[in-house]
């Protein structure tokens, strides 16, 4: 790679030549625009090299890593995560778009086992790529928002587990997730009812992962995460018993059509009636 852009304090603000990366020595932070342009060039990436003295970063079979905390900062299609027990943490939107819908490349990036010693994976890690089927290891102590989203996990029939040692998952894990019938969760703050995921410290539904039309949300909960509807298909029907308290509206601003894309079905005057008419959300009277 050449012609990256590095500031006096070692922050990179632009990259070129995105199919084979190299992190100069000097490099040791990334701006946003960076991260944004490494999203959109997902699938472009072929390989992640890291100049010999960079003191913050190693590359290790084509992942990017940031040495002191022993998290993997950015992959592509051709990386294989260490399993020698070095890699913490999955890092947000580190293998995000890779291997899309859009890709010529969708039937390569399918599979991942996640090595047992990575404790976290944080929000949008493997977002918008073309996972068909992951493995979750038992040191797994954290799950970030959308982590999965958009994904085709569960894809020929497979289901994901959510092992017993997760004690945090965000909103949306499995959001748009629309090959997923069932994951296995066996995790003791959190269990799946219908097709939702309920967090049962909060009674709050953090995520539906298959977006079938008709459903009913479950009774056990009385809030629900507004960003768990992301992704789904525009105009899916959920039922909204008299039960739902609260409608968690996310700080993003996202317009309501594209973070709230379903069809309210409720009672009248409930919270959930008057929850769509100040936001200007679809309903219709149960």
């Amino acid at each position: 790679m050449s012609d990256t852009i590095i500031n006096e304090n070692g922050l990179a603000i632009s990259f070129f030549g995105y199919e084979d990366i190299v992190v100069p020595k000097n490099c040791i932070v990334f701006s946003d625009r960076v991260y944004e342009d490494f999203h959109a060039t997902a699938n472009e990436r072929k390989s992640i090299s890291v100049e010999n003295g960079n003191p913050k970063f190693k590359s290790v079979n084509n992942c990017l890593i940031e040495i002191e905390t022993g998290k993997v900062v950015l992959g592509c299609k051709n990386s294989v995560i260490p399993d020698d027990g070095s890699i913490k943490i999955i890092g947000a939107h580190s293998f995000s778009g890779i291997g899309d819908m859009e890709s010529d490349d969708r039937d390569i990036f399918t599979h991942i086992a996640i090595p047992d010693s990575v404790e976290i994976i944080e929000h949008h890690a493997f977002a918008d790529s073309g996972l068909t089927d992951i493995e979750l290891p038992n040191s797994l102590k954290e799950i970030g928002s959308m982590a999965f989203m958009l994904t085709r996990i569960g894809m020929g029939g497979k289901s994901v587990c959510i092992p017993n040692t997760v004690e945090k998952m965000g909103i949306g894990v499995f959001t748009g997730c629309t090959e997923l019938r069932r994951p296995m969760i066996f995790s003791q703050r959190y269990k799946i009812e219908g097709d939702c995921i309920v967090d049962t410290e909060t009674n709050t539904i953090i995520a539906i992962h298959n977006g079938i039309a008709g459903e009913v949300l479950p009774i056990s909960a009385d809030k629900i995460e507004m960003l768990t509807f992301m992704g789904q298909k525009s105009g899916t029907k959920y039922y909204f018993e008299k039960n739902i308290k609260e409608i968690k509206v996310h700080p993003f601003k996202i317009p309501a059509s594209i973070e709230f894309p379903i069809t309210i079905v409720t009672h009248k005057d409930s919270y959930a009636h008057k929850f769509a008419i100040e936001h200007g959300i679809a309903y219709e009277i149960w």
